[in-house]
């Protein structure tokens, strides 16, 4: 008598040595533009039945990445063993998170964040064999870089210098409106809690304005809120 016939596969999927399942783990590799991405697909037979080389079939979720067998983790059979893990390759070069051009067909996510979220790019490895199938993503991200731009106004007048002819003129008790624009000019977003907005002056508190903000609550690169 045998067992009933009981498939099961595995894939867990690392950038550079690392899983990277979740976008946000702090140990999310960081890549340069340009550096090279190794990704690694560790196929494991969880199941009762072995499979052939030709029955095992690994893809990748971005185009054009072709998951390739490396023969070495085979135990030299040529047959995937119960318990038995054999290893795919792909190789790639680091893509400009922030260039739409650049990623394409990408799927682009936010992660990367102990200071502030970036783009970061995730790809998920597929293996498939006969009766089962199995799927793992893992991220990298760009080096991150932070910066932030703020423009005061005062009345509606930016007057950075004192001696501009257009700096506001109040009479005493006028009301005076100050208008602080903080634009996102890195590739880090940033929550609410993240963005700290004073005034020189005491007593003159700058006030998020939600109207500013495009619904999500993150100062996202490019985008600029009021206080």
């Amino acid at each position: 008598y045998c067992n009933t016939v009981f498939p099961a596969i595995d894939i867990e999927t690392s950038t550079n040595g690392v899983d990277a399942d979740d976008p946000s783990d702090p140990a999310t590799p960081v890549l340069a533009i340009g550096a090279a991405a190794r990704w690694v697909y560790a196929v494991r037979n969880d199941g009762n039945i072995s499979f052939t080389v030709a029955d095992v079939v690994v893809t990748d979720s971005y185009p054009g990445v072709t998951p390739v067998f490396d023969p070495a983790s085979d135990d030299g059979d040529g047959i995937l063993s119960p318990t038995e893990t054999w290893r795919y390759r792909a190789t790639g070069t680091a893509l400009d998170l922030d260039d739409a051009d650049a990623t394409g067909a990408g799927t682009i996510v936010l992660g990367c964040g102990t200071r502030g979220l970036r783009n970061t790019y995730e790809n998920v490895g597929t293996v498939v064999v006969p009766g089962a199938d199995d799927t793992d993503p893992t991220h990298y991200c760009n080096p991150a870089n932070p910066a932030i731009d703020i423009e005061t106004s005062t009345n509606g007048v930016d007057g950075d210098a004192p001696d501009d002819p257009a700096v506001p003129i109040l009479p005493i008790a006028t009301p005076a409106n100050w208008v602080y624009i903080v634009r996102n000019d890195g590739n880090v977003t940033f929550s609410l809690d993240d963005v700290e907005v004073t005034d020189s002056h005491p007593g003159v508190t700058p006030v998020f304005d939600p109207n500013s903000d495009d619904g999500d609550g993150l100062l996202s690169p490019g985008e600029h809120w009021r206080f």
